[in-house]
């Protein structure tokens, strides 16, 4: 069944995979351009953490980090890394808790009223949103404030986003071997070493340096 939540946002599933297909495919070479407006976001805005929802956004969560060091130098956050958390729309409200219960207690002993800035790579109804700002406003009865950023798509509630009008396609495929991970029954990560990643990384290193230097001589387009 279609919600009527995700026909009026412009996307509708059940058009044919061909159509979608042919919209942009997001890859090393282009991945800067989808992660600039959330390195920039994070400068303007300084949060406190940086949350990241592995397994679909562990690479855009990588590229950002990438470019924001080539652009501003380490992360303006408390720990100065970006951490991952295995979060989906596909997952039970209790097992989302699972995976951010200790995440939330860990930044509420660090910071009394701590700003979370969570990462996806996209979205078309904001579920995922909302299912982890009502667990984080439970859990700290308020103290965290949340704000969302997703490399392309739409969705309510989400304060930045790399692309939204196009609803583009990884050419990652949620592949284990390229992004790096995979996970058990119980969402418990595992590192999945892989001559694939090493070198999906690497390509992803030079679009940045590339697109840096681009921005450096103002030939940005």
């Amino acid at each position: 069944m279609i919600s009527k939540e995700t026909v009026g946002l412009g996307f509708d599933p059940r058009e044919s995979f061909n159509r979608l297909s042919a919209k942009i495919v997001v890859n090393p070479d282009n991945i800067p351009h989808f992660a600039y407006p959330l390195a920039k976001f994070i400068s303007e805005e300084k949060p406190d953490y940086i949350l990241a929802c592995d397994r679909g956004a562990r690479i855009i969560g990588l590229a950002t980090h990438m470019l924001y060091k080539e652009l501003y130098g380490a992360l303006p956050t408390k720990d100065h890394s970006i951490s991952f958390r295995r979060i989906s729309r596909k997952m039970s409200p209790d097992l989302i808790r699972q995976q951010l219960q200790g995440y939330a207690d860990r930044i509420l002993a660090e910071t009394e009223s701590p700003k979370v800035f969570v990462l996806d790579d996209w979205v078309f109804t904001g579920r995922t949103r909302l299912s982890i700002s009502e667990i984080f406003a439970d859990i700290s009865e308020g103290r965290i404030t949340m704000l969302f950023g997703v490399m392309m798509g739409k969705g309510k509630g989400i304060d930045v986003s790399g692309d939204r009008n196009s609803f583009a396609f990884w050419d990652k495929r949620d592949k284990g071997d390229l992004i790096g991970v995979d996970y058990d029954y119980n969402m418990t990560p595992h590192r999945r070493r892989s001559g694939k990643a090493v070198v999906y990384r690497r390509k992803i290193a030079g679009s940045i340096k590339k697109f840096v230097s681009r921005i450096d001589s103002g030939n940005l387009t």
